[in-house]
């Protein structure tokens, strides 16, 4: 299982995590499998990162079965702008994969820069701060109530860190000639990671940037298509309830039909949870959009039913 923060799951125990629990489930419910279930994942990654973790780790373990865990962030995770926007990070000098454009039109992987920290995009200017807000970082320092505080203090009024900073940035990219034309309504752009691209899809018209983004994120999956094929294991997207938590499901559709393009199954872990009977909130915290306890659960039983009815997958190939 290859993902994101919804993988790595800082915010559960090791034995609620997704992979644990379809261990579990698989030893009493399919014996016959022998299923193990291991994880390799990092936050704030999408498909194009993540290929380096199969490449170095879950190829080594020969798995039958690849299991891409997709969120709703994954797309603009996959830009190398998009990123360079949201973090700081110039796009041309990221510390992960990134994809770049040949000449010709051909995408291509670009390496990790291990000086990507000289390249940092300019920060708008910071406001004056205030006695409070110069305690509130001093206490955050040692209590994660002030912490607390200072995240909700930042979301109701965006500055450095919020919607403000990434507009600032991508003003700034803008500047540059490799840039202009895929920036070129950068002003008219939301920036915020959760909304953004189920904004694009509402209002019937990409922007540049997030066509480009949609182009990168299927060149990302046919790269993971590639390896599967050559060391014959079987690939499949398990689509978070975030795809569709907010009833706007473009997104999702967009992903199941470029999976289908590529013959990659989708597994819809909100069509299960409605099948349970429950509501998709009731998958992650009342305060964090990550998987609570529950919502892995509904990951590990929404993929342990496809396995289910796919059981050929975890059998050896004839000799």
């Amino acid at each position: 299982i290859i993902g994101d923060s919804f993988v790595e799951a800082v915010e559960v125990p090791i034995a609620d995590k997704v992979q644990v629990r379809l261990e579990e489930m698989a030893a009493v419910q399919l014996p016959q499998l022998n299923l193990t279930a291991s994880a390799f994942s990092k936050s704030d990654t999408g498909q194009v990162q993540q290929l380096a973790y199969y490449d170095r780790y879950a190829q080594a373990i020969s798995p039958r079965l690849l299991v891409l865990v997709f969120v709703y962030n994954d797309v603009w995770n996959n830009h190398p702008v998009l990123r360079g926007v949201h973090n700081g990070l110039d796009p041309q000098h990221l510390p992960l994969l990134s994809v770049t454009r040949h000449p010709d039109g051909t995408l291509a992987l670009r390496p990790p820069d291990p000086d990507y920290w000289k390249f940092n995009l300019p920060r708008p200017p910071r406001p004056r701060r205030s006695w409070a807000d110069r305690a509130l970082v001093e206490a955050g320092q040692i209590s994660w109530f002030a912490r607390w505080l200072r995240y909700k203090k930042a979301r109701l009024f965006p500055s450095h860190y919020g919607e403000t900073a990434a507009s600032y940035r991508a003003a700034a990219l803008r500047q540059r000639p490799q840039y202009a034309a895929i920036l070129e309504d950068a002003a008219s752009l939301s920036w915020k990671m959760e909304h953004g691209l189920a904004e694009q899809f509402a209002r019937g018209r990409l922007s540049p940037i997030y066509a480009e983004a949609l182009e990168y994120t299927d060149f990302a999956l046919a790269q993971f298509r590639e390896r599967a094929d050559r060391d014959g294991a079987r690939l499949v997207i398990l689509a978070s309830h975030n795809l569709k938590v907010d009833g706007n499901t473009a997104v999702f559709d967009w992903l199941r039909e470029t999976a289908a393009a590529q013959a990659i199954p989708v597994i819809d872990q909100s069509d299960y949870i409605r099948r349970q009977g429950a509501a998709l909130k009731d998958a992650e915290w009342r305060h964090d959009g990550h998987w609570n306890p529950q919502g892995h659960q509904w990951a590990a039983e929404a993929l342990l039913e496809w396995i289910r009815e796919n059981q050929d997958v975890c059998r050896p190939p004839p000799s």
